[in-house]
């Protein structure tokens, strides 16, 4: 069993074997550095590190040998959804937060991860996806790549279970399956197509034999005891400040 990278170490070890070049690979550990504080504290309904899964998407890329850019899309494809830029809070690409990127992982890269957040995946738009293929742009492309990486990590040991989220009910149906390995068939991914295929069987029989998770479903935060100290004061204090300017004495 082939085993995908969960870790920083174990995808430029693995980048390395597949003879990308070392500028690959310093773009890919400056990105990495970026992500750390993006999505620290964040884990997915599963109880997995929300950054195992960004590693482990930009792992089924590079195990493919797709260029650096998808990559390192595929490492930050969450950024404009699930990231904390520190700034510009519930925007999700704002002017800032692209220019940021673009800075971390270059413009490319960046337009990629702009595009996956903006990209319509559900039952209804897999078929037209399919049927579209040969005209669909490059870069559309490119990003239902992406997303076909993204869609089996999360299906890796049978973490959709684990979640048991409105996607995961809505992968159950056996109609959107076949969706998604037509349309990794029609990308030209034939062993993601198979790899799919395998946890997806995995996936129904689970559902068969497992009762749903007592989890939320979704990815949540988790703050250490010490920064849950550190910052109730000061959120406490913004807020009576906040009140006193709207309703002086």
């Amino acid at each position: 069993m082939f085993y995908y990278a969960q870790t920083n170490l174990q995808l430029v070890r693995q980048m390395r074997a597949l003879s990308y070049s070392e500028t690959a690979v310093a773009r890919v550990e400056r990105a990495y550095q970026t992500a750390i504080p993006m999505f620290s504290g964040l884990y997915r309904g599963s109880g997995k590190p929300f950054i195992s899964h960004l590693v482990g998407t930009a792992s089924i890329l590079a195990s493919h040998h797709y260029p650096a850019d998808m990559i390192l899309a595929g490492l930050m494809h969450a950024a404009y959804t699930q990231g904390d830029f520190g700034f510009h809070s519930g925007q999700k690409g704002s002017r800032r937060q692209r220019q940021f990127l673009a800075h971390c992982t270059g413009e490319h890269a960046e337009k990629l991860v702009y595009l996956y957040a903006r990209l319509d995946w559900k039952a209804h738009h897999i078929p037209t996806y399919v049927e579209d293929w040969h005209r669909l742009p490059a870069e559309q492309k490119t990003t239902i790549r992406i997303r076909l990486a993204n869609e089996l990590e999360d299906f890796l040991d049978n973490g959709m279970i684990a979640e048991r989220n409105k996607k995961a009910d809505q992968i159950a149906k056996l109609g959107m399956q076949v969706g998604i390995l037509t349309l990794a068939e029609r990308a030209d991914w034939p062993e993601l197509a198979s790899a799919l295929k395998n946890e997806f069987e995995q996936f129904n029989q689970a559902l068969l034999d497992a009762e749903r998770a007592d989890s939320s479903g979704f990815s949540a935060l988790y703050l250490p005891p010490t920064a849950k100290r550190r910052l109730l004061p000061r959120l406490e204090k913004a807020l009576a400040r906040r009140i006193q300017k709207k309703h002086p004495t």
